[in-house]
């Protein structure tokens, strides 16, 4: 905050101290019930992304397909072995 706005600010919380209540009344805050208007909604940015991007890769599944393979390969090279 610049010096100017505190000086300001300083000026206007003393204002508010200083300032006595009339005789027999209490010094209280009112309430208003106001509320801040709310906020326009706005579009999003980005389309909404698709299931693939949503998924992403699957590693897991890749060492599945690999493991398959391999169990694959080693029945083919059983079942293709020369037997003595």
């Amino acid at each position: 905050m610049s010096r100017a706005a505190t000086e300001l600010w300083g000026e206007e919380l003393d204002h508010w101290r200083n300032a006595t209540p009339p005789p027999g009344t209490r010094r209280t805050v009112v309430i208003r019930g106001q509320v801040a208007p709310p906020r326009p909604v706005t579009q999003r940015r980005r389309p909404p992304r698709r299931a693939h991007e949503r998924l992403g890769a699957r590693p897991d599944r890749a060492a599945y397909w690999a493991v398959l393979m391999g169990l694959f390969l080693i029945i083919v090279a059983a079942a293709s072995g020369h037997v003595l």
